[in-house]
């Protein structure tokens, strides 16, 4: 079984591992070319592109999300990197079907949320366990 191919952009023989699949460009020229093309997009198109996608993704609107993103982060407050969060019990994947949307997190929050699958128990947990190890440190430093 071959173990090198080569990049028909650079030319280059290179190990599969330097390959992504079947493709015939290795992931450094595939990582330069997509670089390139975003380079290439004008500004308002970036932005329209990712907008249009999340709100398609999610089956919402700008409106939806404005309304509630007034106050930022339903968590923290924060106005940074601001996601819609939606129950992963009814849409499993990253879509939505619309009707499981619950609120705005930021997307620290989000991602913590979703590391801990929603478990109550489990952030509990997690509560009681910060607040004794932020205890002993505040110890140490007194």
């Amino acid at each position: 079984m071959t173990t090198v191919k080569s990049c028909i952009s650079c030319t280059k023989t290179k190990t599969l591992e330097l390959f992504r699949g079947k493709r015939n460009n290795c992931k450094k020229c595939e990582s330069d070319m997509q670089m390139r093309r975003h380079r290439l997009k004008p500004d308002y198109e970036k932005e329209y592109h990712s907008t249009i996608r999340r709100f398609k993704r999610h089956n919402t609107t700008q409106e939806w999300f404005d309304n509630h993103s007034l106050n930022g982060c339903n968590v923290c407050g924060s106005f940074v990197n601001l996601v819609i969060d939606h129950n992963h019990g009814c849409c499993p994947n990253s879509n939505s079907c619309g009707k499981c949307l619950r609120v705005i997190l930021c997307n620290n929050c989000n991602t913590a949320e979703g590391l801990l699958h929603s478990d109550v128990y489990r952030i509990k947990k997690l509560i009681t366990y910060i607040e004794k190890h932020a205890k002993y440190e505040l110890e140490d430093e007194i």
